[in-house]
């Protein structure tokens, strides 16, 4: 007869900002001084607690997780029944939302929304600098649909969080990418909204103007030339286009 082993129960806690763990930590299980994320399982003083770790992601879904490890006793039981009552269930490992299937755009906005509470008006940096790691690495596996509704929600509750360190540019790539895939009307909408983060930058009507010429788009990319022209008209990159499509 072979006897069933005893595992630990875990639970992996979703959090948006780091001071929301924290507060967790501290209001939850009495521990307190946790300043760093912390890779190794930490042993804290707490009856039915064997351990807890910090964690950057969990199933490749970013955040500021925590990881709590119960001991395989009835106290562990009975403090694991305890913190899953106080934990929202959009917050508990499995029915934290990450896309990684097709969705609707309404889909989208409303699981982000319910997931980041961008409707709460806190200005925690960590919950915007999350959400755009998200969708970084929603760009990574080419999810640009996903990319493309969450920065237009960054642009919406945010926008001057893309206007710094020139994160406006994931518009721009996302312009190559619907470029690459002939959708040409998307790429432009990318770099108009680009344009509008960035309203001193020729970058993006020259970008738009090699799109049009290389469509056969010559009025349009004459048009965006113009445009781009009026704001700086000696950039030589910007002629150029502008004499391709004219000739």
């Amino acid at each position: 007869m072979f006897l069933k082993a005893v595992i630990n129960i875990k639970l992996n806690i979703f959090f948006y900002s780091r001071t929301d763990r924290v507060n967790f930590l501290r209001e939850n299980l009495g521990i307190k001084d946790i300043n760093k994320d912390i890779a190794r399982v930490l042993t804290p003083t707490v009856i039915g607690l064997d351990g807890f770790r910090l964690k950057n992601s969990f199933k490749k879904s970013p955040g500021y997780w925590l990881e709590l490890v119960f001991s395989k006793d009835p106290k562990g039981r009975s403090l694991y029944n305890q913190i899953t009552r106080k934990v929202e269930h959009n917050k508990k490992d499995g029915f934290v939302f990450y896309p990684t299937t097709d969705l609707t755009t309404r889909q989208l906005q409303e699981g982000w929304i319910d997931k980041y509470n961008f409707c709460i008006k806190n200005q925690h940096e960590d919950k915007w600098k999350l959400f755009f790691r998200e969708l970084k690495e929603h760009m990574k596996y080419e999810r640009i649909d996903n990319v493309y509704v969450g920065l237009n929600l960054l642009l919406r509750y945010n926008p001057f969080f893309l206007k710094k360190y020139k994160r406006h540019y994931m518009f721009e790539k996302l312009a190559y990418y619907y470029e690459q895939q002939g959708n040409i009307t998307k790429a432009i909408r990318c770099l108009r909204l680009q344009s509008v983060l960035s309203p001193n930058s020729v970058e993006p009507y020259l970008n738009m103007s090699s799109f049009y010429i290389v469509n056969n788009m010559e009025e349009s990319a004459i048009e965006v030339c113009k445009t781009g022209l009026e704001k700086n008209p000696r950039d030589q990159y910007l002629v150029s286009n502008l004499v391709i499509a004219l000739s």
